[in-house]
């Protein structure tokens, strides 16, 4: 698995972009996978949003076992996602609900396929549909 952490909203798709093509001669043949989930905080040694704490492992399982992709994760912190005028939530492609957040991307056209949202992300029959 390839990975890439985005850390500004405000360039996410310019970076997602950039991150396809820097392996554009994998990237057709991968999986490509969108992760928005909760940073650590200051402070703390684990995630603050405690869907994000059990989902993320399991994420992580599925997508190893779903074989070679490129995953693309991007951390928030509980005062951004907190805000309804945070930029991944007005986002045309991303929308986010809440967290965590799991989409799959079609590489070719940057664009957003199919998502699993909060509790979802940690049923591994929807992880297996979303990976497949």
């Amino acid at each position: 698995m390839i990975t890439k952490t985005i850390q500004n909203p405000e360039t996410f798709d310019e970076e997602l972009s950039a991150f396809i093509e820097e392996n554009e001669a994998v990237a057709e043949q991968l999986k490509v996978f969108v992760l928005v989930l909760s940073d650590y905080g200051e402070g703390l040694r684990e995630m603050w949003c405690p869907d994000c704490v059990h989902a993320h492992p399991i994420i992580k399982q599925a997508l190893s076992d779903a074989g070679d992709c490129l995953l693309v994760e991007a951390y928030v912190s509980r005062e951004f996602h907190r805000s309804q005028q945070n930029a991944f939530r007005s986002h045309p492609k991303l929308q986010l609900k809440a967290l965590p957040q799991l989409y799959r991307v079609e590489p070719s056209a940057v664009a957003f396929l199919s998502t699993l949202i909060e509790k979802e992300c940690s049923d591994p029959s929807l992880l297996s549909v979303i990976t497949s």
